[in-house]
């Protein structure tokens, strides 16, 4: 609602206030809380609304002692075209198997005859990135934007046909019996809608693996959600950025900030037979049953390796996998091209220019998840071990466990 209201809101009059509470009662507010008519410094001049994120300003023309108001309301993103082109990675089935006959015919002997774990490793993933790219190149996808939801089905589209039928019938002849005959179509039919969207939402969330990932997915397309696709505009307190590149400066400052050094001082409490924790080599077997454990997620890191494609090959990289971390647990290294990780801030509530509203999200190369599982298995082996040898000799009971290992972990 626009207009002049001939209500002066920086005054805390009666008038003002009972304004106020008037379109708070219909969870309205006013965009403007600055001068509007400059010849006597009023606000009387406002836009009342309900939606989020719109932003104001107030311009002057010289033409009237009251100033524009503008009002930049957030709207849906609408894509004029039937289609639109994006580039994926050709996973056919005839990539997949030539993938599979080039990882089998390596023997990757460099890797094992290189002493350095750091050289050893950068050596395989070369290769095995080659291999990646040449079997599995960049193709452009056609997709479509006039995608119909799954509940819609042929049944359905025939009552929504009848149901506009009897509409206009009863338009035209408005009497009682069309009328009667439009109501109660028009009620089965929105039963039938119903029913059908919920089976269809049951049967979703029912085959899904994460069944509260696949809830709050049904949950959000009923929402009317702001667009986070792209960041378009970050406040950051000084200046409001639009440039990409300065957005991204701006949520990578922002997020390293974030992260603070903590106490690495640590004094052991533990008996002498079980204070030191020896990580096991691990075997080919074990870097199998860990990549066969991952999670098939359809993202991915910097180098753009599908989860699915390396448990196809799970069997063939298995042995070198194991010598690589067995050598670089040994040599207490890490490989550098396992520490690059993408971070991507996902919005989660209130304002979309604001950085303190949007979570990271770390995507890390997937065969860095293999190191780190090996390393995560030994220690929580430890740890079973260690609990389990403190309650046997009697150091710790099972009241005070908890106690225990916040205090020492």
């Amino acid at each position: 609602m626009c207009g002049d209201y001939n209500i002066d809101l920086l005054k805390n009059t009666k008038k003002s206030e009972q304004f106020k509470q008037l379109l708070t009662g219909f969870n309205l507010k006013t965009q403007f809380k600055v001068p509007t008519r400059l010849s006597s410094g009023t606000c009387i001049d406002n836009i009342i609304h309900n939606v989020r994120g719109c932003h104001g300003e107030i311009v002057e023309f010289a033409v009237s002692d009251h100033t524009a108001q503008l009002l930049k309301c957030p709207v849906k993103r609408t894509c004029l075209s039937s289609y639109w082109f994006c580039i994926r990675r050709d996973y056919s089935k005839e990539n997949v198997i030539k993938f599979v006959n080039c990882l089998k015919n390596m023997c990757f002997s460099e890797v094992y005859e290189e002493n350095d774990p750091i050289v050893a490793f950068n050596k395989f993933y070369d290769d095995f990135k080659l291999f990646y790219d040449l079997c599995f190149p960049d193709i452009k996808l056609k997709i479509s934007t006039k995608k119909r939801p799954k509940w819609m089905s042929r049944g359905i589209q025939v009552c929504s046909k009848r149901k506009r039928e009897l509409l206009w019938k009863y338009r035209l002849i408005p009497t009682k019996h069309n009328k009667d005959n439009f109501k109660m179509f028009s009620t089965r039919f929105k039963k039938i809608v119903q029913l059908t969207q919920k089976s269809q939402n049951n049967n979703f969330i029912h085959l899904a693996k994460n069944k509260s990932k696949a809830t709050w997915q049904v949950i959000n397309k009923s929402k009317d959600r702001v667009p986070t696709e792209n960041i378009m505009r970050i406040n950051t307190g000084n200046k409001i950025l639009t440039d990409p590149f300065e957005i991204a400066e701006a949520f990578n400052n922002f997020y390293a900030d974030q992260v603070k050094p903590t106490d690495t001082s640590y004094r052991s409490t533990l008996p002498n037979e079980c204070s030191s924790m020896f990580i096991c080599p691990t075997t080919p077997q074990d870097i199998h049953n860990i990549i066969m454990n991952l999670k098939n997620t359809s993202s991915t890191g910097y180098d753009n390796i599908c989860t699915k494609i390396l448990k196809r090959v799970s069997v063939y990289i298995a042995p070198v996998l194991s010598h690589l971390i067995n050598s670089c647990i040994l040599n207490g290294t890490f490989p550098d091209q396992l520490k690059i990780t993408v971070i991507k801030p996902l919005f989660k509530k209130d304002d979309v220019e604001n950085m303190t509203c949007y979570r990271p999200i770390a995507l890390v190369p997937v065969l860095s998840k293999v190191f780190e599982k090996v390393v995560y298995n030994a220690i929580n082996q430890y740890f079973e071990k260690t609990i389990y040898l403190l309650i046997n000799k009697k150091v710790l009971g099972k009241t005070n466990l908890l106690t225990w290992l916040f205090t020492n972990f």
